[in-house]
């Protein structure tokens, strides 16, 4: 089992800005036509998986938070690029590990260049190495002989 997966990425990135913005919904791909301004459009884009060895998997993916307001407002959606990059921090805590914040940064997206879609990336090592699935031997009666002489 992955120490990190996809959906654990997004779980992160959703319950950081449920903090913080306890008061602007969250959305993802599943509910995205039936979304109110304001919210955040979360999704995590993989980008690639590779086996380095038989035990050593390297992940990757992209974080997109689109900000979509009921108005738009560039000072509102500066301060929200700010805020989040300070929220995320140098590393984000998902499960048992801290992974690092890369490339952070922020553009205008839409028809009109005005909704705010902030992105980040993360990168990270997998042991996919099994656990033994047999039986390990407790006991080993060995018997020897000398000839000779």
């Amino acid at each position: 089992m992955a120490d990190v997966s996809y959906a654990d990425v997004i779980r992160t990135v959703n319950g950081l800005l449920k903090t913080k913005y306890p008061e602007i919904t969250r959305y993802g791909n599943d509910t995205v036509d039936k979304a109110v301004p304001p919210y955040f459009f979360v999704e995590c884009v993989p980008v690639g998986a590779e086996h380095v060895t038989k035990n050593m998997l390297h992940k990757g993916c992209s974080v997109l938070i689109t900000y979509m307001q009921r108005t738009p407002a560039q000072m509102d959606n500066l301060e929200k690029a700010e805020e989040i990059g300070e929220l995320l921090g140098m590393t984000i805590r998902i499960g048992r590990r801290e992974l690092l914040v890369l490339r952070y940064g922020h553009e205008y997206i839409g028809e009109k260049n005005n909704i705010l879609q902030i992105s980040f990336a993360l990168d990270w090592w997998e042991d996919t190495q099994r656990p033994e699935a047999e039986e390990l031997m407790e006991h080993l009666h060995t018997e020897m002989t000398v000839k000779g002489d």
